[in-house]
């Protein structure tokens, strides 16, 4: 196993650090994008943003809360994600939740007709190691 390469040493071999997202224009994005897409009026859209503000502060919580085992983290997320869906809904006139409200589709991995599992993918990986290589 490899110890990471301090920035000091990255910069000396040439790599270059990986470009770092502002995440306050991908809000912005996604505010004027939802705002287009349903006809927002201005009170509309800040309470949008609010509430997206609110859902991006939970999942960093989350995310970066030690005592939460990182299996529950996606299950979390997916819930902060569906109150965030619900509460968005709470803002719209009947018009703009049928704009919104597209038929959700199953989470189940059974239903994913097509889609390998990661346990399909594991026994794959598992498959192709040398014999040597595998416990």
């Amino acid at each position: 196993m490899s110890t990471p390469l301090a920035a000091d040493e990255r910069a000396a071999l040439g790599i270059q650090p990986p470009p770092q997202r502002h995440h306050g224009s991908n809000l912005d994005e996604r505010v004027v994008a939802m705002a287009k897409a349903l006809d927002l009026d201005a009170n509309q859209q800040s309470e949008l943003r609010h509430v997206l503000e609110q859902q991006r502060a939970q999942i960093v919580k989350v995310w970066s809360e030690t005592t939460i085992p990182a299996v529950n983290r996606v299950g979390a997320t997916q819930a902060i994600g569906e109150q965030t869906a619900d509460r968005i809904r709470a803002l719209l006139d009947d018009e703009q939740k049928r704009k919104y409200s597209a038929p959700r589709q199953p989470r189940a991995a059974a239903s994913r007709v097509g889609e390998r599992s990661v346990e399909d993918w594991m026994d794959a990986s598992r498959r192709a190691l040398p014999k040597s290589v595998e416990r």
